[in-house]
């Protein structure tokens, strides 16, 4: 009996269609990636556009040096913006550098900001450590520093290490200072000038608001520049709290606030004096 025989292979003949879908899904990806790069380019564009207009609407004219856009996350960020006033509530600030700021565009409103992180900003009168600002909301700010009015020297006007400022309907809802060392002086004809002066409307960085449900001011240190004794300077610490609530109006800012602000300054005062 003859043994069975083998199956033997059949070669069948290769199908073109894997090589087909892969040149096909390469070209695909290709086209998908050259399509991101000119959207994103198209954006970043659209984005820095509307990003000057908007400072030149606040009254600054600004000069952005590095630029980027991230399409997945709708963030934009800068490196090195310079920014000139033009007027409005930044007349008179002096040229402002910003060592960085990220933008993130809202989703719900694709012609707004949403939020922004400004880092290392600095100008002829302050600079700022960082702040953080969701439009409409709220503004947080930190290691601020005011420099020194003409006549006071080289020094700081005003340390802060923490702003906190939250927006309601008609206003603010909250602003909160916490103050490292603010400056009072004596004049050289022996007299004390706090800075202190009342105020003829409620404003709020240039605009003016309606009302302020809570105001508090926490103060470390007061710095004593006596300027009848060639500019000496002592610094007295404080360890104060300032806390007024509903201010309305100027009268009821001048009338609660002021006077405890006066208050302060005037009993460290009288310690630098003894």
């Amino acid at each position: 009996m003859n043994p069975p025989e083998e199956n033997q292979p059949v070669n069948k003949p290769k199908s073109k269609w894997p090589k087909i879908l892969a040149i096909g899904c390469g070209g695909f990806l290709v086209l998908l990636v050259l399509a991101v790069v000119l959207v994103n380019s198209y954006i970043k564009r659209s984005v820095a556009d509307l990003l000057e207009q908007k400072m030149t609407d606040s009254g600054l004219n600004a000069q952005i040096g590095e630029f980027d856009y991230s399409i997945l996350d709708r963030q934009v960020s800068i490196h090195n913006l310079t920014a000139t006033p033009s007027g409005g509530q930044f007349a008179g600030m002096g040229q402002l550098t910003i060592d960085e700021v990220s933008l993130q565009i809202d989703p719900n409103a694709p012609n707004q900001v949403g939020h922004v992180i400004i880092r290392g900003g600095h100008s002829t009168h302050f600079s700022v450590g960082e702040v953080e600002v969701q439009p409409g909301k709220s503004l947080k700010a930190k290691s601020m520093v005011l420099k020194n009015l003409k006549g006071l020297g080289k020094g700081d006007l005003l340390k802060i290490t923490e702003m906190q400022v939250k927006y309601g309907v008609k206003g603010l809802d909250l602003l909160k200072l916490d103050v490292a060392e603010l400056i009072a002086f004596q004049t050289a004809d022996g007299e004390w000038n706090s800075l202190v002066r009342p105020v003829k409307e409620l404003k709020f960085m240039g605009k003016k608001v309606d009302h302020i449900g809570e105001i508090i001011v926490s103060v470390k240190a007061i710095k004593v520049l006596n300027l009848a004794s060639g500019g000496t300077t002592q610094t007295i610490p404080a360890n104060k709290t300032i806390h007024v609530r509903d201010i309305s109006n100027a009268a009821e800012f001048n009338s609660q606030f002021i006077p405890a602000l006066q208050s302060m300054l005037s009993e460290v005062a009288g310690a630098a004096q003894r």
